[in-house]
């Protein structure tokens, strides 16, 4: 016998300032009304529920509570710019009825006149006064999406808990999972994942595993109702019930480092990936997060950060559109601004972060052609390694990584140049950082050539390109490595400074050997410019 629906008023009060979010529940009650066929969600609204005319109170607010917002157990109230005389007023007579009260606050609000800051006033000390009274455990959202989710969220684990059915097979599956190992396992992929609908070979993307290792868990899961598929893409995706209860269990935090370990191994390969376009791992990443919304398991974190540093290495500062250094600011702006919230965070994480976040602006700065904005830039850039302690950097390379942005800012300020380059040698000896020279992270020591060479420190450039061409050479070969070219121009640079006439034009000679297989007419100029200038040096007119 079909199961009796439970018609279940949800009254939602905002202010004027929000009608596009208000128009978004009915269809978001419809997508909860079809998970749950013993649930019926009805979203009442004053504006479509109260017919037009006279009162019968004593004004239309009294109508409204009387007519429609008693009637509901739910209450869904909605904040953007202020908090109206009417909506206040429904938030206290929720509390005094015992409903269910939700509050969301949408971010983002800017006054632009007295009246407007006058009311956004009062809404802050209405958030102050809830963190006070501690009764609702409300929350910030960035946009209508974000809105969406979380509601969608919040209310589906309170009809879980509240209006429980157990001839419901959705609802019957927090009781326990009777699956197989595969099942199991492939469940938990697509849990990981956002809610959304997949592909198997999407799924097999993410985790590095093969489509033909999940096909038949998969069309398990979809025989025994807890996957849905869509007809028209023929893709997954798990029914939220049970996405929410998975990912309560115990094993969430260890599976899902496990997803981001696996993610930030593919950034890694990434890294070392040849050529420029296309850059598969950072899109699969970039999808994952772009999907997340305010996913709020810590490692989320660990993987903005990681896909931030990824950018950063990848494309460098100015070397690829700007929308990769907004992408980069944002989300170390926001790894960080998490962190100073959260006073668990390892004192190391947090040094990486702020330095992470020195180097984008040190690099923009260099860039920018505003005076004003550059001292800025700069500004800020010394203002987070200033409260770094070194002490708190753990990782040699991100020690070194340090090193280099307080140098470069002590060259700026034009600082005595024998100091620098004496402390200079002293920091990169003492720690004996050549022994962690890898092609992985040949750039930062690629840096530490650039200021080497512009402090004039020939042996320890010259200790640093050796030790990067040998590597190359053992990896790679000498023919057609077009990597190799660039450093041995970098070789003939420093012997040029060192006016060694021979060896220079050796080093030369060698990138001229190698330029000619480039189809890139650019790289053969660049090795032209550099016997240009060396004729110039050394050859009298």
């Amino acid at each position: 016998m079909p199961e009796t629906k439970e018609i279940v008023r949800i009254f939602i009060a905002s202010s004027s300032d929000l009608s596009e979010e208000r128009k978004m529940f009915p269809s978001l009650f419809g997508d909860i009304n079809k998970l749950l066929p013993h649930i019926h969600l009805s979203d009442i609204r004053w504006e479509k529920d109260m017919e037009s005319g006279s009162v019968s109170g004593t004004n239309i607010q009294q109508d409204i509570n009387q007519k429609i917002l008693e009637e509901c157990p739910i209450v869904i109230i909605l904040l953007y710019s202020k908090i109206g005389e009417f909506t206040l007023e429904e938030y206290e007579k929720s509390l005094q009825s015992r409903k269910k009260v939700f509050v969301y606050f949408k971010q983002g609000f800017s006054p632009d006149d007295v009246s407007k800051a006058t009311a956004y006033v009062e809404l802050l000390r209405f958030q102050e006064r809830l963190n006070r009274e501690n009764r609702i455990l409300y929350k910030k959202l960035s946009g209508l999406e974000d809105l969406r989710m979380q509601v969608y969220n919040d209310l589906l684990l309170y009809i879980k808990e509240k209006y429980p059915s157990e001839t419901n097979s959705v609802m019957r599956i927090f009781r326990g999972l009777s699956l197989s190992e595969k099942e199991k396992n492939a469940l938990n992929n697509i849990c990981y994942l956002p809610l959304k609908y997949y592909a198997i070979t999407e799924i097999a993307s993410y985790f590095g595993s093969r489509s033909s290792e999940i096909e038949d868990p998969v069309r398990s899961l979809l025989e025994k109702g807890i996957l849905i598929r869509d007809e028209h893409s023929n893709k997954y995706k798990v029914q939220d019930v049970i996405r929410r209860h998975v990912l309560s269990g115990a094993n969430y935090g260890k599976d899902f480092t496990a997803l981001v370990d696996i993610l930030i191994n593919k950034l890694n390969s990434e890294l070392l990936a040849e050529g420029n376009q296309p850059f598969p791992n950072i899109t699969l990443v970039e999808g994952l997060l772009s999907n997340l919304y305010n996913h709020d398991h810590p490692e989320v974190k660990r993987l903005k950060e990681n896909l931030a540093f990824t950018y950063l290495r990848k494309f460098g500062i100015g070397s690829q559109s700007d929308a990769h250094i907004r992408n980069i600011i944002l989300l170390l702006n926001e790894a960080l601004e998490n962190a100073d919230a959260d006073s668990d965070t390892p004192k190391g994480q947090l040094a990486k972060r702020r330095q992470l976040l020195a180097e984008v602006h040190l690099g923009t700065a260099e860039l920018e052609s505003d005076k004003s904005v550059q001292d800025r830039m700069f500004q800020k850039s010394r203002d987070l390694l200033y409260e770094i302690d070194p002490a708190d950097i753990i990782d040699p390379l991100d020690s070194l990584r340090y090193h280099i942005l307080v140098i470069s800012s002590d060259l700026r300020d034009n600082e005595s140049t024998d100091a620098i380059r004496d402390k200079f040698v002293d920091i990169f000896m003492k720690n004996k950082y050549v022994n962690y020279i890898e092609l992985a992270n040949s750039d930062l020591f690629l840096k530490v050539y650039d200021i080497s060479l512009r402090l004039k420190i020939y042996s320890l450039c010259e200790m640093i390109l050796k030790k990067i061409i040998q590597k190359e050479i053992d990896k790679y070969g000498e023919d057609k490595n077009f990597r190799l070219l660039h450093h041995y121009l970098k070789w003939g640079d420093l012997l040029m400074a060192q006016n060694n006439k021979e060896q220079s034009i050796k080093y030369f000679r060698k990138a001229y050997s190698i330029a000619e297989n480039s189809p890139d007419p650019e790289t053969r100029f660049s090795v032209n410019t550099r016997f240009a200038q060396w004729m110039q040096k050394f050859v009298p007119t």
